[in-house]
C-alpha cells in the first residue's frame, strides 16, 4: 500500500533550471554514499576563507576529574532523596570512587579514549540522545520555530516570501561552501564550525534500534543542486542552480514555485506523515517503500536535497494567540491539515504558510541550534 502511494509521487517530480571544543568527525553514523565520507571538511587555503581558520587549534574535550564528577552527582541528587536514601547513595558513591573501586578504572578508559578522539563524548551523545531514541522525532526531539514577522497572506504573499527566503538560504550556503563565514565565538573563545557542514544535504534515515544520518557535504564531487518543495502532500524536485552552478535568483525561483502550484489540484495521500512515526515502526515501513524502484529514487532525491520547503495549505486554528501557529511549525496540525506536507527526517525544513505565518522545523541529530538560527536570520534579513 505504501509503495503504491509513494510511487505516484515520482511522476509528479519536476526538474527545473557542544561547540567550544573541536568535534570528532570520524565516529558519526553516516552512510558512505558513493564511497565518500562527508567529513572531515576540506579546509580551503584562500585569502577569503576564514571559517576554519581556528579549527585545528581548538582544544580537545577534557575528561573531568572523577572526584569532581562524583561531588556534582551527590549535589544533584540531594534535593530528590530522603535522608536515608541519600546516605545509602553516598556510600555507593564512596565505594565507586575508592582507589580499589571501579570508578578510577573507568575514568582511565575515558582518558585513553580522549587521546584518540577530539571529543570523547560526541559519538555517545549522538547515539544515545538522538539516533537510538525511539520515540517520534516530531515534538519529542525536533525543535520548531515560528518566525516573528507575519507576511502577506494568500498565494502571492506565500510564493513571494518563499522565493526570497530560499534565495537567502542559498546565499548563506554559498558562504559555507566558500568558507567565508566568520568564526563563531563565545566571548574570546572560538567555536567549532564543523556543524555548518552538516546543515545542507543531510537527512536522518530510519533503522531498527539505531537510526543513521546521511550528509552530502559541499566539498563532495556529487553534491546535490536541488531542494524539495512539498505542496498538498506532493513532493517536487526543484533545481536551484543553473548550468554554471550559480544559484537561481528570487524571480527565477518564484517562477518555478508558481509552476509547481499550477501542477497540483488535489491533495495526495499524506505519505510524509510516516516520518512522524515511532522510529522502529517507521524503520519497518521504510525498506518496503524502497523495494519499488520509483519509490527508492524519490526517497533518494528527498534525502539528498539541500533542504525541504513546505508550502502549506490554508490553516485557520480555533485557538487564540500564536501557540496554534507554532504548532503548525512543530507538527503540522495533523493529517487533516499539513502534517503530511512534511518530511520530518530532513535536517532543514522551512515552512511557508498561506496564512502569513512562517517558520521551520529541524531534525536535531546533525547539528545544534546556533547554526540553524544563523542561516534563518540571514535568510530573513535577505528577504
Amino acid at each position: 500500500m505504501f509503495a503504491t502511494q509513494l510511487r505516484g509521487y515520482a511522476s509528479r517530480f519536476i526538474m527545473t533550471n557542544r561547540r567550544a571544543f573541536r568535534e570528532s568527525v570520524q565516529y558519526l553514523n553516516f552512510d558512505r554514499r558513493n564511497g565518500v565520507d562527508a567529513y572531515p571538511p576540506t579546509i580551503l587555503r584562500t585569502e577569503q576563507a576564514r571559517m576554519f581558520s581556528t579549527q585545528l587549534s581548538l582544544p580537545r574535550l577534557p575528561v573531568p576529574p572523577l572526584e569532581q564528577t562524583l561531588e556534582k552527582y551527590l549535589k544533584t541528587i540531594r534535593p530528590l532523596l530522603t535522608e536515608s536514601e541519600f546516605e545509602k547513595s553516598k556510600k555507593v558513591v564512596e565505594q565507586f570512587g575508592a582507589s580499589n573501586g571501579i570508578g578510577p578504572v573507568l575514568e582511565q578508559h575515558l582518558v585513553e579514549r580522549s587521546k584518540k578522539h577530539d571529543n570523547w563524548l560526541a559519538e555517545w551523545w549522538l547515539r544515545l540522545a538522538y539516533l537510538e531514541y525511539r520515540l517520534p522525532v516530531t515534538i519529542h526531539s525536533s525543535p520548531g520555530l515560528l518566525f516573528a514577522q507575519k507576511v502577506q497572506e494568500g498565494v502571492d504573499g506565500q510564493v513571494r516570501f518563499a522565493s526570497k527566503f530560499i534565495a537567502g538560504v542559498l546565499d548563506y550556503k554559498s558562504m559555507i561552501d566558500n568558507q567565508t563565514l566568520p568564526v563563531d565565538r563565545l566571548g574570546d573563545q572560538p567555536l567549532c564550525m564543523a556543524q555548518y557542514y552538516k546543515l545542507f544535504g543531510a537527512c536522518r534515515i530510519p533503522k531498527p534500534q539505531r537510526d543513521g544520518v546521511i550528509c552530502y557535504a559541499p566539498d563532495q564531487p556529487d553534491r546535490p543542486d536541488h531542494i524539495v518543495v512539498v505542496y498538498k502532500n506532493h513532493f517536487f524536485k526543484l533545481r536551484v542552480y543553473d548550468e554554471e552552478e550559480r544559484s537561481l535568483n528570487p524571480s527565477q525561483i518564484e517562477e518555478q514555485l508558481r509552476a509547481i502550484l499550477g501542477r497540483v489540484e488535489t491533495r495526495a495521500p499524506p505519505v510524509g506523515i510516516l516520518t512522524s512515526e515511532q522510529r522502529d515502526e517507521w524503520a519497518q515501513v521504510y525498506p518496503l517503500l524502497r523495494q519499488d524502484p520509483a519509490n527508492a529514487s524519490s526517497l533518494d532525491e528527498i534525502e539528498r536535497s539541500l533542504f525541504v520547503v513546505c508550502l502549506d495549505d490554508e490553516y485557520r486554528p480555533q485557538g487564540e494567540g500564536l501557540s496554534p501557529y507554532a504548532g503548525q511549525m512543530l507538527h503540522g496540525a495533523g493529517s487533516g491539515f499539513n502534517s503530511g506536507n512534511r518530511w520530518f527526517d530532513k535536517t532543514l525544513q522551512f515552512i511557508i504558510g498561506r496564512n502569513g505565518f512562517n517558520g521551520l522545523i529541524y531534525e536535531h541529530a546533525p547539528a545544534e541550534g546556533p547554526p540553524v538560527v544563523a542561516v534563518t536570520d540571514h535568510a530573513l534579513e535577505y528577504w
